[in-house]
């Protein structure tokens, strides 16, 4: 009985870990787009979000227990909202640091401009 019981906290600790370490690679790679602004970048996270997506979907057809069916609950919210937050973020008009560089700059032109000599 004490071995089951520790198998089924180890997989139920696998699937959170797993979880983490897959968002956590999806978010680097969402960061590396948003730095970049490279296509190739935004393709590798959605490539890495489809796969956490068909993961957690695998996941949940599978026979879980009741502990891990309220993880894998927790994750596919969690999923849910980090989606939700990046198309939010996706909608908006993300700048690289040089164009906000660029923009401090400008707007520095035009105060020093309007600046009484």
């Amino acid at each position: 009985m004490r071995v089951k019981l520790n198998q089924v906290d180890a997989e139920s600790f696998g699937l959170a870990e797993h979880f983490k370490d897959v968002l956590r690679e999806a978010s680097d790679k969402l960061t590396h787009y948003r730095n970049t602004r490279d296509t190739a970048a935004w393709q590798d996270y959605r490539n890495a979000d489809s796969e956490l997506a068909a993961w957690i979907q695998d996941q949940a057809s599978k026979p879980a227990t009741p502990r891990e069916q309220e993880i894998l609950r927790q994750m596919t919210s969690a999923f849910a909202d980090y989606t939700q937050a990046v198309d939010g973020l996706r909608g908006k008009s993300w700048r690289s640091p040089q164009r906000k560089r660029a923009r401090r700059t400008d707007r520095l032109g035009k105060f020093d401009a309007a600046a009484p000599v």
